[in-house]
């Protein structure tokens, strides 16, 4: 057993785990959106694309209200008060939802059939999914609150792992369209609710234990938050959005095509930002505002050097990976995957940026940011297609976007925090020499 160690060490260690669970996420994700590519057609595929782009926006509107807000309550907090902050989560998710349906259901009242076929997929559906689906995206955040990695990655692979196997059923076998995927679709969060209450991973019983005050805690970060999450997801999806209503759906398949690729390279952000977050919140809750800025400068500076040598590659080989991951029909988008990759090295210090200001307690201020970013984003958007036509120049877009949300973020977070990117530097450096002194020691290393 003395040997292995050092091995069991590693499968239980935070930062494995929660790569782990990006990578099977994002390879069982993969091989969904090639199988969809490859056997829907491009207004098909679209038409999916910008029905699950709707439901993302949704989904945000909820699990942004609590998720920021649990984390970093229930971090170093007894069991009562994490008990009492998640029956709060619970009462503010329900309340979400309810009032998402509701608007859902007068869309489909007063709007009828006048909206397209995309959109109308989407409202007769969304009720039955977004109540399947409450227990199991609850049972997410509050895993992560817990840092239960483990147990995030068997149910994120349970999940994505059903959807891929009835999708393969339902396209390959039974040889159906988009409503076949839906189905698929609903079957296995369903499923997968089913288990995560009888699990237990999403508490049901802290709906009773909650109180007026943790409620209002939570509420009171929860109405920035929120707003903040929602804008975010519309940097992402509002692109989809606008090709959709000026170009169709067909272009929609063409520019969403690479930025899947896009989402493997950003594994290690969202990996690392899933466990650094605690840990500034930690030093927060304990006082250590040095501290924390020197998380966020080496987690940034980590995640920038770790993106170098990726970046690179995937600029080469573009047509190849596109290949792979979408099908012939979609190698033409190759030049809009290196446009992509142009801005993939700023990534993390706009993430950190925006995740720094969260846990300081402004999330007005990442409101603001987001905000200034998604207006830079919308109406470049409408002037580039409006202009030049293409999809390309909305990915040049998407950079301009970046530089100006780093620019406006950096000049907030400097009125409440002091660092320099000069200490980036020297927290990466230094965690580097750390890392290989331990290597030699044959010590463990940790983040």
């Amino acid at each position: 057993m003395g040997i292995l160690n050092p091995i069991i060490k590693v499968f239980k260690n935070k930062h494995f785990l929660n790569l782990m669970n990006n990578v099977f996420m994002s390879g069982l994700n993969l091989l969904t959106f090639r199988d969809m590519a490859g056997n829907l057609t491009k207004i098909e595929f679209g038409t999916w694309l910008i029905f699950m782009a709707t439901l993302g926006l949704a989904e945000t509107i909820r699990s942004s209200a609590v998720f920021t807000p649990l984390i970093k309550f229930i971090a170093g907090s007894s069991k009562e008060k994490q008990d009492q902050y998640s029956g709060g989560g619970w009462w503010i998710c329900i309340l979400v939802t309810l009032s998402l349906i509701l608007i859902d259901l007068l869309v489909m009242v007063f709007v009828g059939n006048r909206m397209g076929p995309d959109y109308t997929l989407f409202s007769h559906w969304f009720p039955l999914f977004f109540i399947l689906s409450l227990p199991v995206n609850f049972a997410y955040i509050q895993l992560q609150a817990e840092e239960k990695f483990s147990t995030i990655l068997f149910l994120r692979i349970l999940n994505n792992g059903l959807f891929l196997a009835f999708v393969i059923v339902a396209i390959n076998i039974l040889k159906g369209g988009v409503p076949y995927i839906l189905y698929a679709y609903i079957l296995s969060w369903f499923i997968c609710s089913v288990i995560t209450i009888f699990r237990k991973w999403a508490p049901l019983y802290t709906i009773l234990k909650t109180t007026k005050e943790s409620f209002l805690e939570i509420f009171h970060l929860a109405k920035y938050v929120m707003v903040t999450g929602i804008s975010s997801n519309l940097l992402r999806s509002s692109d989809a959005f606008i090709i959709n209503w000026l170009m169709g759906p067909q272009f929609v398949a063409i520019y969403k095509a690479p930025e899947k690729i896009l989402e493997l390279i950003e594994l290690p952000i969202r990996t690392l930002s899933g466990t650094a977050i605690p840990v500034m919140a930690r030093e927060l809750n304990a006082g250590n505002l040095v501290g924390m800025g020197k998380v966020m400068m080496k987690y940034t500076g980590i995640l920038t050097l770790i993106l170098v040598p990726i970046t690179v590659l995937c600029l080469i080989f573009a047509p190849t990976l596109m290949f792979i991951i979408a099908g012939p029909a979609y190698v033409s988008s190759a030049g809009l995957l290196r446009i992509f990759l142009i801005y993939t090295l700023l990534l993390p210090l706009d993430r950190f940026l925006g995740i720094t200001m969260e846990i300081l307690g402004k999330p007005n201020l990442t409101l603001f940011k987001v905000l200034v970013m998604l207006g830079v984003n919308v109406l470049g958007d409408v002037l580039c297609i409006r202009y030049f036509g293409t999809v390309y120049s909305v990915a040049g877009n998407s950079f301009i976007m970046i530089v100006v949300g780093i620019i406006f973020g950096n000049f907030l977070l400097s009125r409440f925090m002091k660092f320099t990117y000069l200490d980036m530097f020297k927290e990466t450096r230094n965690f580097i020499v750390s890392t290989i002194n331990k290597f030699r020691k044959k010590q463990p290393i940790q983040l």
